[in-house]
Parts: C-alpha cells; sequence; structure tokens
C-alpha cells in the first residue's frame, strides 16, 4: 500500500512537470529526481521501451497520425494577437480605468 502512495505521488509530480521536459528539465532528471530511478534502472527502462515499440506494443497513447494532424493543425492555426486591434480600442473596463488613472496622478504627484 505504501508503494502504491509513493508511485502515486511520483506520477502526479511527473504530470506537473510533463509539460517543462526538454525545456526546463531534462528527462534523465526527471528519471532521476521525481521518479527516484537508479542507472540500471534507467538502462532497463530504455531496452523495455525500444522492445516495445519495436513489436508495436508500447508507446504514446495517441496514434503517430493523430500526433501529426495535432501538430499540423497547431501550425495552421497560430495564435493571433488581437490586442492591437484599432477597432477595439475602447476599453472594457472605463470605471476601472478612471480609477487607475485617478489614484496613479496622485502617487505620481508624491
Amino acid at each position: 500500500m505504501r508503494d502504491a502512495e509513493i508511485l502515486r505521488e511520483r506520477l502526479s509530480v511527473l504530470q506537473t512537470v510533463d509539460p517543462y521536459i526538454g525545456r526546463y528539465y531534462s528527462m534523465e532528471w526527471v528519471q532521476k529526481n521525481v521518479l527516484q530511478m537508479d542507472k540500471e534502472t534507467i538502462a532497463e527502462m530504455k531496452k523495455q521501451i525500444a522492445k516495445e515499440d519495436t513489436a508495436g506494443t508500447g508507446g504514446p497513447t495517441q496514434a503517430p497520425e493523430q500526433q501529426q494532424q495535432q501538430q499540423a493543425d497547431a501550425e495552421a492555426n497560430p495564435p493571433v494577437d488581437n490586442t492591437q486591434d484599432d477597432a477595439a480600442n475602447e476599453s472594457l473596463t472605463p470605471q476601472l480605468d478612471f480609477e487607475v488613472e485617478k489614484y496613479s496622478s496622485l502617487l505620481n504627484k508624491r
């Protein structure tokens, strides 16, 4: 029971860190520090993953075609910056703008 709880906590941390692997954290660092794997375990996992990839029994939960389609969709529809739109110059929070201006001018007088 204790081992299952430890594994659950490690996987929870892994889910939190996963988006940052390859950018802020290396996979090796995550394996050593989050999953608490030693060098032998890491090597064994790499062998097993390679074997499963060859057999077609392991790998990501999405098919490669789905991953490629998601990547293509993301590239075809990049985010648009609509904050600089000339037609949208009117504030959506005029009262808040007034308050900010009022207190800013008071602070700037000091």
